[in-house]
């Protein structure tokens, strides 16, 4: 629908669609309400809450961005603990931007304790993950 331009059926079918649970269609929702795109406003409450349906649903880049507002306290108020937790999930599903985000917060000591050689071990495995990524391209 969105690639033939068709927006307000697009807009019904994922509204249905996350209405339903679907993880896919509620951090679509939630990332079109953190940007302001595809006809929808910016709104970050909002925002959050289909993301963190969508995280529930163990979505791994959903996870990322609840961490991420968690971090910066966008629609949410900030807590660094549970934005460690979000992108710790996020990681162990695969998200290569939690796992640099996680070695970080290591390395700051935000959200868990400071660790130089846990952020070491992080920024390897998402090194890891992005060369396993680009050989099977």
């Amino acid at each position: 629908y969105r690639q033939r331009g068709e927006k307000k059926e697009m807009k019904e079918k994922l509204e249905a669609a996350a209405g339903l649970g679907s993880a896919e269609a509620n951090f679509c929702l939630g990332d079109m309400h953190v940007h302001g795109s595809d006809g929808y406003e910016v709104h970050l409450p909002r925002a959050f809450r289909f993301l963190l349906s969508a995280a529930l649903a163990r979505h791994p880049h959903a996870l990322c961005s609840v961490g991420a507002m968690y971090y910066q306290g966008l629609g949410v108020s900030r807590d660094l603990k549970k934005s460690f937790k979000a992108y710790q999930i996020a990681a162990e599903e695969g998200d290569i931007d939690a796992m640099r985000n996680l070695a970080s917060m290591h390395y700051n000591g935000e959200g868990c304790e400071q660790s130089e050689a846990a952020a070491r071990y992080m920024l390897k495995v998402a090194k890891e993950a992005e060369e396993q990524l680009a050989a099977q391209r």
